[in-house]
């Protein structure tokens, strides 16, 4: 890590240490975390990380530093810049109208289209798969359907969590 940040041009050794001390406890946090994905568990950790040291500078606590804070900025951002790129591959999925009806439904958790609600939905989803009852609005449904309906929305989340992250950054009092 600190090789990396010196390699990047950092040379201040106080930006470099609070860093690679930001990264570590979110990392070492995250591992106390159950979630099914482990970029979004380093997200909850380093967002929870940000929290807690943002609220002690603003509660005037002599241990926590502005850098300290900004390093935890660094370290959500940088959390939800590779959850976004894992599930980037699948932002290209091109799906049905009737698919992509599910799936803006499912994002805007529209539980009169859906029946029910997001996790229902999904699993109901998952489960019909293959049947010709179909899964809500969608007939015929494939289970290779149902896996790219899924990754999609999973690229669409990741995508508005890093925006999210970003707006934040962008405007902290927002």
């Amino acid at each position: 890590m600190r090789g990396a940040l010196a390699g990047a041009g950092f040379e201040d050794e106080r930006v470099i240490g609070n860093t690679h001390k930001s990264l570590g406890i979110t990392l070492g946090n995250a591992a106390n975390y159950s979630l099914s994905n482990d970029r979004v568990t380093q997200m909850v950790a380093a967002t929870q990380r940000l929290q807690s040291s943002a609220r002690r500078v603003v509660h005037n606590d002599p241990n926590q530093s502005f850098e300290e804070v900004a390093a935890d900025i660094a370290t959500l951002r940088s959390s939800a810049f590779r959850y976004r790129r894992d599930k980037s591959q699948d932002g290209d999925i091109h799906l049905s109208a009737a698919q992509r009806d599910w799936a803006d439904a499912y994002m805007n958790n529209d539980t009169a289209f859906l029946g029910s609600g997001q996790r229902d939905a999904m699993k109901d989803l998952m489960e019909r798969a293959g049947g010709d009852s179909g899964a809500y609005a969608i007939a015929h449904l494939t289970p290779d359907d149902a896996k790219s309906i899924r990754a999609w929305i999973g690229a669409q989340q990741a995508n508005n969590t890093y925006k999210s992250v970003e707006k934040l950054i962008a405007d902290p009092t927002n």
